[in-house]
């Protein structure tokens, strides 16, 4: 049997060979042991249901049962007790590197930047491609970009993993990629922004992640929803009866595959996000992305990449947003891995005028809070400005 350590409920009756279940202890004096052959994982149940009383769902008899059980030993004078602690079900992406990392930095960087109030301005401004365009993507040069400075703060910062938007909804693409001609190298820029990125932070020793958005404001095919610029546009609307949202998944997952080839090993695949249904609009969600189909090639190009749950089809890793759980992630009951995704302020990309910046105090308040519970990463929100100035 495996041993780790990690937090669990108190628990002080005898399990089985003299053994206890022990929890919420930080490790001081933990030494790693083995678990007798008797100790049973229905023995932990048992005594955990006869030593409590009260039903908590990560601490079943089912759980028990279905999850791998983890033992080590606390030594203290002359008695020894033991702890057990629940482990999430293994899934087909690597999460043993990321629940030890811990901490990652989170980069939200694209047109919006020029525009400077909100990622999601073209939708929230109702703004049609043109207009939009022509003010951002035909202006767009970051001539302060500077990725070797952002990688080794970060690094310096103890961040151990990095996470980029290759795409956003606006659908423009950081990177030079061969399926479209809204990219940066076709920006006053005139070059990929993204490979010495990755190049920069995988010096400093960090993973590598991408963002990428499951929506596209910008590509011809991609029909309107509740959340497109043009869903107050009669005209735009009446015009999805010619387009073919199934070449848009072509798209996207032809641009997978570049990413997932072009940039060596990728170490997390972070897609953003399924949309559901409303009165007036078709909700975009597993079927519309073939999410099964874009698995099982994302599976088949970096089998270990560790993979988030808004396909629609749950993955390796949760990811509340924006609010901090107050105990462990479960799904159905089960203990699950999970990532607390949070900014800066209210914005995730570059917002000039925003005031709701969370103070110093509150960010590593935050930080400790997630790092110490069990099975999760946490990570901070990086938003270059259109200079590419990191706030």
């Amino acid at each position: 049997m495996k041993i780790a350590w990690a937090t669990g409920l108190l628990v002080t009756q005898p399990v089985c060979d003299g053994m206890s279940v022990l929890g919420y202890g930080y490790g001081t004096g933990v030494r790693k042991g083995h678990a007798p052959a008797s100790c049973r994982k229905d023995a932990f149940a048992e005594s955990h249901t006869k030593s409590t009383g009260v039903p908590i769902p990560m601490l079943t008899a089912e759980a028990y049962n279905d999850q791998d059980i983890q033992v080590a030993s606390i030594v203290g004078g002359r008695s020894r007790s033991y702890f057990m602690v629940l482990q999430p079900a293994r899934t087909d992406g690597d999460t043993q590197w990321f629940v030890n990392d811990r901490f990652g930095l989170f980069i939200h960087w694209g047109l919006y930047a020029m525009g400077a109030r909100h990622e999601w301005m073209k939708s929230a401004e109702r703004m049609d491609t043109e207009t939009y365009d022509g003010r951002y993507f035909k202006r767009f040069d970051p001539d302060l970009y500077d990725p070797d400075l952002w990688a080794k703060a970060a690094a310096g910062a103890g961040m151990k993993y990095f996470v980029v938007t290759t795409k956003h909804h606006e659908g423009f693409c950081l990177w030079d990629s061969k399926l479209t001609d809204y990219k940066a190298t076709n920006t006053p820029a005139g070059r990929d922004l993204l490979r010495p990125m990755v190049d920069a932070f995988r010096s400093q020793g960090m993973r590598v992640g991408f963002y990428h958005s499951l929506l596209d404001w910008h590509h011809p095919d991609y029909t309107v929803d509740v959340h497109h610029p043009m869903q107050g546009r009669p005209e735009y609307i009446a015009a999805d009866k010619d387009r073919d949202v199934r070449r848009y998944a072509e798209y996207l997952h032809g641009q997978t595959r570049e990413l997932l080839t072009g940039f060596g090993d990728v170490d997390i695949l972070w897609y953003d996000f399924s949309i559901p249904a409303t009165d007036k609009f078709a909700g975009k969600g597993k079927e519309v992305w073939q999410s099964e189909e874009l698995i099982r090639t994302i599976r088949s190009l970096q089998p270990r990449i560790i993979l988030n749950d808004r396909l629609e089809i749950d993955q390796d890793v949760k990811t509340p947003e924006q609010y901090q759980p107050r105990e462990w992630v479960t799904v159905g009951g089960q203990p699950v891995v999970w990532e607390a995704c949070q900014s800066f302020i209210g914005s995730w990309g570059y917002h000039r005028d925003e005031e709701s910046w969370k103070s110093g105090d509150m960010l590593v308040k935050m930080l400790v809070d997630s790092v110490r519970r069990p099975r999760d990463g946490t990570r901070a929100i990086s938003t270059p400005t259109r200079r590419a100035l990191i706030w």
